[in-house]
């Protein structure tokens, strides 16, 4: 659909990706790491077009997860899904993002088995081990310790900030999305992807339509929806979108190799 006809006839979606794309605008000195990343994983090099795949682990896989009815798929599952899309849109390389280097592992391995001829490019910095998001409730915990600062974070927050930077970026820079849109990076990357081709591009969410946090419509969430926990509807995911990307039910995908 044109940019211009759909605001037109009032859609958020393109105010929302077009807001995005200003404040992810990155400084000169982000835009040089950037470069020197591509060039470290030879993502310079991939030949187009990119499908990007994002892989969240993290603190969906705990508590949060069985708060929210969030289920964390096999990064298998994530494979089979981009071999799929590799054969109905001829991509030719998978940029991966993820905060877990096993779900990378795993990931490669089985898209190397279903796609021989399609590289994956990631970065390869250290990540967070996911068994420390175990250890603590809420995300501010992994930036300070319980006594009041005295000891060293258990992450860094600059490092944090800069792995989630370069991989939005370049998700955004790919030319079609898989992953899930209850992520919030997930939902900004593909809203870039489309700023910057202004048109809605292939995607795949493995639980729920675009909505700036789901409007409840997640698949995967096996939670009682009339059920409120905190004043939180379970599997809600405080979604306040009522002209996004939305539709019915989102239906199992259906693997055509």
């Amino acid at each position: 659909m044109n940019v211009t006809t759909h605001r037109q006839e009032g859609g958020r979606f393109w105010s929302a990706a077009a807001a995005y794309a200003a404040f992810s605008r990155p400084q000169p000195a982000l835009e040089k790491a950037l470069r020197a990343e591509y060039a470290s994983m030879e993502l310079d090099k991939a030949p187009r077009p990119w499908l990007g795949a994002h892989l969240r682990y993290g603190d969906s896989c705990g508590a949060r997860g069985k708060r929210t009815g969030r289920v964390c798929a096999a990064a298998e599952d994530y494979a089979r899904v981009a071999a799929d899309m590799i054969l109905q849109y001829g991509y030719r390389s998978v940029v991966v993002a993820t905060d877990t280097d096993a779900a990378l592992d795993a990931f490669s391995e089985e898209l190397k088995r279903l796609a021989p001829a399609v590289k994956v490019y990631a970065r390869h910095d250290a990540r967070v081990d996911p068994k420390i998001y175990k250890k603590v409730k809420r995300m501010e915990k992994l930036f300070v310790t319980e006594d009041n600062g005295r000891a060293p974070p258990v992450v860094e927050p600059w490092a944090e900030y800069y792995g989630f930077a370069v991989d939005l970026l370049a998700l955004a820079d790919c030319d079609g999305f898989l992953g899930k849109f209850t992520s919030n990076l997930a939902r900004a990357a593909y809203a870039l992807m489309a700023h910057r081709r202004r048109c809605l591009v292939p995607y795949v969410s493995l639980d729920s339509p675009f909505c700036f946090g789901g409007r409840g419509f997640s698949r995967d969430s096996r939670k009682d929806r009339t059920h409120t926990v905190n004043g939180e509807l379970m599997g809600d995911f405080n979604c306040g979108c009522a002209d996004c990307l939305r539709g019915p039910l989102p239906r199992p995908h259906r693997l055509l190799i």
